[in-house]
């Protein structure tokens, strides 16, 4: 009986330190469980602080460079202006934000911005050509006429004498062109120097076989023929028919330069 009791007891106890073995290796499963997962926390939220620093740490440096770079633009664009007035200096440049930041910069001087003029001088016929004759701007009426449309951007000046711009309109015979817009320069005998457009044309029937002038009589040959408001000539002008009465025209054409 005693024998039988024994056994049960030690049956229990076994079942005993048998539970407590698994309670107690449960608890150690579970404490290494939350180590890992607290060394996985660890490690996530280390790393999130480091990508934090370093974008941080990019965007003051991106920052410092942009603003180096435009307060050296600026100095050098002073300095450009202190040395010459006639550069210009642009300066492009990405956003401020930008991890790389470009620079393009156009130096343009007078000589770049200012196209080469081309002269191309024509025979002037000789004789006296001292004649300017005139016609009034009203004669043109055809409004699908390049004249007609030149001289809506024209103006009449102090003398009467229509212009584009600072040059005179003239009209000349085919021999020195027929493109009307056309730009001269002309010189007289008198050391008069002054810019044309041609603003109409002659006839060939109305000018020699050369198509240089229009002979106006008593030896005069007409080669250049000014436009007008006639209402605004001085008296004198109108009197003598020619515009060569005036000063600042006077004398024999020298030369004709077509300019391009």
């Amino acid at each position: 009986m005693n024998k039988k009791k024994d056994e049960a007891t030690k049956q229990i106890m076994q079942l005993i330190v048998a539970i407590c073995v698994i309670v107690i290796g449960f608890g150690v499963v579970k404490v290494i469980g939350i180590n890992e997962d607290y060394k996985h926390n660890f490690e996530r939220n280390k790393a999130e602080n480091s990508t934090v620093n370093t974008i941080t740490t990019t965007t003051s440096t991106i920052t410092k460079n942009t603003t180096t770079r435009s307060v050296e633009n600026k100095k050098n664009t002073v300095k450009t202006n202190t040395k010459s007035t006639t550069t210009t200096k642009e300066t492009r440049a990405t956003k401020p934000y930008s991890h790389k930041v470009t620079e393009t910069t156009t130096i343009v001087t007078k000589s770049e911005a200012e196209p080469e003029i081309e002269l191309i001088s024509y025979d002037i016929p000789t004789g006296d050509t001292s004649f300017h004759g005139y016609m009034d701007y009203a004669c043109i009426t055809d409004i699908n006429s390049l004249q007609y449309q030149l001289q809506l951007n024209c103006w009449t000046d102090s003398q009467g004498i229509r212009r584009q711009g600072d040059d005179v309109c003239i009209a000349l015979g085919s021999y020195y062109g027929t493109e009307i817009g056309t730009r001269y320069l002309i010189t007289t005998d008198t050391g008069n120097s002054f810019t044309a457009v041609l603003a109409d044309c002659k006839a060939d029937i109305h000018t020699d076989y050369n198509n240089q002038y229009r002979d106006t009589g008593n030896g005069f040959k007409n080669v250049v023929e000014f436009i007008v408001d006639t209402y605004a000539l001085d008296p004198d002008v109108m009197s003598s028919g020619n515009i060569g009465t005036y000063d600042n025209y006077s004398g024999n054409i020298v030369s004709i330069q077509k300019i391009n």
